[in-house]
């Protein structure tokens, strides 16, 4: 037995989204490079709260949060600040 999606139920519910995303993709690449960069720092500004908040909700010390969560999400970040211009280069 399937189960439908919100989007499948109703096309409409995703038009929002569509529309947005056709937007964002006409943004300089440096434009979307800083919403990753404000990301990126958003998550060193808000270790804290975010591995208590993991450590509330899945029982993660903030070690491993740090290490398996948070560091590698700021590493990607960084990796696309670096590289996305080239690899998005037509």
């Amino acid at each position: 037995m399937s189960t439908l999606t919100n989007v499948e139920k109703s096309p409409s519910a995703a038009s929002p989204a569509r529309a947005a995303q056709a937007e964002w993709a006409q943004q300089p690449v440096g434009v979307r490079l800083g919403a990753i960069r404000r990301l990126r720092h958003a998550l060193a500004a808000n270790a804290d709260p975010l591995c208590e908040a993991v450590r509330a909700d899945l029982g993660k010390s903030t070690a491993e949060t740090l290490a398996c969560e948070l560091l590698p999400w700021a590493e990607a970040c960084r990796f696309l600040e670096r590289r996305a211009a080239s690899i998005l280069r037509p």
